[in-house]
């Protein structure tokens, strides 16, 4: 239980530093205020269409971070699209408060080997 609390106390300090707004005003020394303009987004905002042509709707940026269960050294892009192109997948929202923290994104072969149970561990596992 220790373990778990201290893992928690340090993930959330991590995505703390990770994850600061990006448009806030930087104070130099003295009285100028330099305001940081946030990176253009090219699909936020975006009409998104369907392979029709029809409109789906708009693309709004969500802040989210976004996580793949995969093998200890697997290609994490790769995983990640065949776990998105899985019809089994399953999406798992994280909750920061009233907002969507992180998405964590599980294929249906990962769901169902851990389903058949543990088939034994390792200490760096742990």
């Amino acid at each position: 239980m220790m373990q778990r609390t201290i893992g928690t106390y340090i993930a959330n300090k991590v995505k703390d530093e990770i994850f600061k707004p990006t448009d806030m005003v930087e104070d130099d020394a003295g009285d100028e205020v330099h305001y940081v303009e946030q990176m253009s987004d090219a699909l936020h905002g975006e009409l998104i269409r369907d392979s029709s042509g029809a409109v789906l709707g708009r693309a709004y940026r969500v802040p989210a971070a976004i996580y793949v269960v995969a093998a200890n050294d697997a290609d994490v892009h790769a995983a990640l699209e065949r776990t998105l192109n899985d019809p089994e997948h399953e999406t798992i929202l994280h909750w920061d408060g009233s907002e969507i923290g992180a998405l964590v994104f599980v294929s249906g072969d990962v769901r169902a080997n851990a389903e058949s149970g543990p088939r034994g561990f390792r200490a760096d596992d742990v």
